[in-house]
């Protein structure tokens, strides 16, 4: 078998997969749309209830692991901006220096949402990987370190 063919092989196993769960994409998109509006506002009037946006993020990411296989594993630039933006708690202290805390929540909750919605975009529209690589969906295999 060609390097490519087994290539095409793995990108369409991961496609398949997402197929799987795009039930369960298509109700997290659904939710993140809905969260989007008002985690920005609430980002901008400077309101605790900005850290709840990294609910949304971690269900993302904790679905992208499931699709990712055996191992879980998921981008090295993707895990750095998750941790960055998720596990962090409202106090005081915090909120007088409300940018440094609470936009890296804001970026990460961004970036899930992002594929999320590459995710339900693709397994909608194809049947099987591309043969002219879409911009989504080589962000998706970066994200499964596939390219």
């Amino acid at each position: 078998m060609y390097e490519t063919e087994k290539l095409r092989l793995t990108h369409d196993a991961l496609l398949e997969r997402i197929k799987k769960h795009l039930p369960e994409l298509e109700d997290l998109q659904k939710r993140m749309n809905d969260m989007q509006e008002a985690g920005v506002y609430q980002f901008y009037h400077s309101d605790p209830r900005t850290y709840g946006l990294q609910y949304f993020t971690e269900q993302a990411v904790s679905l992208f692991r499931t699709i990712a296989s055996h191992d879980g594993n998921l981008s090295l630039l993707f895990e750095l901006v998750i941790r960055e933006g998720t596990n962090r708690t409202t106090d005081l202290v915090q909120r007088k220096i409300w940018i440094q805390d609470a936009a890296p929540i804001v970026a990460a909750f961004f970036h899930a949402h992002y594929f999320v919605k590459q995710h339900v975009r693709y397994a909608r529209e194809l049947t099987a990987s591309p043969d002219t690589l879409q911009p989504g969906w080589a962000a998706i295999l970066c994200l499964y370190g596939l390219r």
